[in-house]
C-alpha cells in the first residue's frame, strides 16, 4: 500500500513538471517581437487549450485512472500569449514633435505605425474622436481610429499658396510644397493612397508632393497631369465650389452683397436670415453634402484610403454642415472687414474625414494636418 502511494505521488510530480514545460514550449512563438511600446490594448490574446498539447495529453491518457490529474484542477490559468498582429491593419502612435522651421505652418507629432490585430478594441479616445463634431482632430489621429471593416476618405484643402497664386494655373509656394511632402512622410507606413483632385494646378501639386513624401509610386511626374484619371488618381469637378451653385447669376448676386466673395460661402451655409439671392443661388448645404457622400464614398466605390484635394470655398460649407453649425465658428461673413477675418477661415490641409463601414454608414469628422486649423494669416505676394 505504502509502495503504491509513493508510486502515484512520483507519477503526479512528473505530470506537473511536464505540464509546466509543455506550457512554456507551446507558448513560444519566434515570430513575435518584443516591443515595450506595445500595450495590452494593441494586441489580441490568443486562447489556447490542452488540445494543442498532444504530447502531454497522450501521456495523461496512458496513466492508470488512479494516477490521472483531474480536469477540475485548482491551478490558476496559465499566462495567455500575445497573438501575432495582422499586417493588414495599422494604428498610429505619436512620438514627440520636432521643432518647426517656420511659424507659418506646423504639423503635430510624427507618427509611428504599429500593426494591430483584426479584432482591435476601439479605444476610448477613438470613440470620443468619432463622436465629436465641434472641433478639428488631427488627420493622423483619425487614421488611428479607422477599423478593419471600414474605409476612409480625407477631403482637405490644398497646401499653402500665395495671395497672387490664383486661377487654374496657380501653384503652391515653397511652404506648401514642404507641407505636402511632410504630410506624405507622416503617412508613409500606411498602404497605397488613392487621390482625387480638381483641374487646378495646386491641387495636383499637393497630390504629387504627398505621394513623393510617402514614397508611393505615382503615375504622374509633373504638373499638369497628363491624364485626368488613372489607377491611382482622378480629376473631379464635384470638388469645386461650383458644386454648391444652383443658379450662377443668383449666386453672383449673393456674392456681390459682401465685401469679399468668400463671405457668400459661409453666409448661405449657416442659413441665418439668408437673402433671396443666396437662397436661389445655392443648393441646401446639408442635402448637397449627403448627395456628395452617396455619389463618391459608399463602401463598394471607395479605396481603403482616399485623399481628395479640394478648395476652401468648397470645404467651408462642408465643415459648417458637418459640425451642425455648432462650436466651430467659420462666420467669415460677419468679420470680413476686420483684421481678424482669417481667424474664421480654414487653414491649408484642413477639411473633413469620411469613415464608411460595410453597411454604408458614414461618420464625418472635421480634421486638419496642421497645428492650427484656422488660416490666421494669408501669405502675401
Amino acid at each position: 500500500m505504502k509502495k503504491n502511494a509513493c508510486y502515484i505521488a512520483s507519477v503526479f510530480a512528473v505530470c506537473l513538471l511536464l505540464a509546466a514545460c509543455d506550457d512554456e514550449l507551446s507558448y513560444y512563438n519566434p515570430n513575435i517581437v518584443s516591443d515595450d511600446s506595445l500595450t495590452e490594448d494593441s494586441l489580441e490574446v490568443n486562447q489556447t487549450d490542452s488540445s494543442q498539447k498532444p504530447f502531454f495529453k497522450d501521456f495523461l491518457q496512458s496513466l492508470p485512472s488512479s494516477a490521472q490529474v483531474s480536469s477540475s484542477s485548482q491551478y490558476s490559468e496559465p499566462y495567455q500569449p500575445e497573438q501575432e498582429p495582422s499586417s493588414s491593419s495599422y494604428f498610429l502612435f505619436d512620438e514627440p514633435a520636432p521643432e518647426s522651421s517656420s511659424s507659418s505652418y506646423q504639423f503635430n507629432e510624427p507618427i509611428v505605425v504599429i500593426p494591430s490585430s483584426s479584432s482591435k478594441q476601439m479605444s476610448t479616445e477613438c470613440e470620443n474622436i468619432r463622436a465629436t463634431r465641434d472641433q478639428f482632430h488631427q488627420l493622423t489621429d483619425v487614421v488611428n481610429c479607422v477599423m478593419e471593416n471600414e474605409k476612409v476618405a480625407y477631403v482637405i484643402r490644398h497646401a499653402e499658396r500665395n495671395k497672387s497664386s490664383t486661377g487654374t494655373e496657380g501653384r503652391l509656394n515653397d511652404n506648401g510644397r514642404e507641407q505636402s511632402v511632410t504630410l506624405g512622410e507622416r503617412l508613409a507606413p500606411l498602404g497605397p493612397i488613392y487621390f482625387m483632385h480638381t483641374k487646378v494646378y495646386r491641387t495636383m501639386e499637393t497630390v504629387l508632393k504627398i505621394a513623393e513624401g510617402k514614397g508611393q509610386e505615382f503615375s504622374e511626374s509633373s504638373i499638369p497631369f497628363t491624364a485626368t484619371s488613372a489607377d491611382d488618381h482622378e480629376q473631379r469637378t464635384d470638388l469645386l465650389d461650383s458644386y454648391f451653385i444652383k443658379d450662377e447669376s443668383q449666386a453672383n448676386a449673393c456674392k456681390n452683397q459682401h465685401s469679399w466673395s468668400w463671405s457668400a460661402y459661409s453666409y448661405f451655409a449657416y442659413e441665418e436670415d439668408v437673402s433671396r439671392e443666396c437662397q436661389a443661388g445655392f443648393y441646401d448645404v446639408d442635402d448637397r453634402i449627403q448627395e456628395f457622400i452617396k455619389d463618391n464614398f459608399t463602401y463598394s466605390k471607395m479605396h481603403d484610403i482616399t485623399i481628395a484635394i479640394s478648395h476652401d470655398q468648397f470645404l467651408i460649407p462642408f465643415i459648417i454642415s458637418v459640425c451642425e453649425r455648432n462650436t466651430i465658428d467659420l462666420r467669415f461673413h460677419k468679420h470680413e472687414n476686420e483684421e481678424s477675418r482669417y481667424d474664421y477661415w480654414i487653414n491649408y490641409l484642413t477639411g473633413v474625414a469620411i469613415i464608411v463601414d460595410e453597411n454604408d454608414q458614414a461618420i464625418t469628422i472635421p480634421v486638419t494636418a496642421m497645428e492650427d486649423p484656422y488660416l490666421r494669416v494669408f501669405p502675401e505676394k
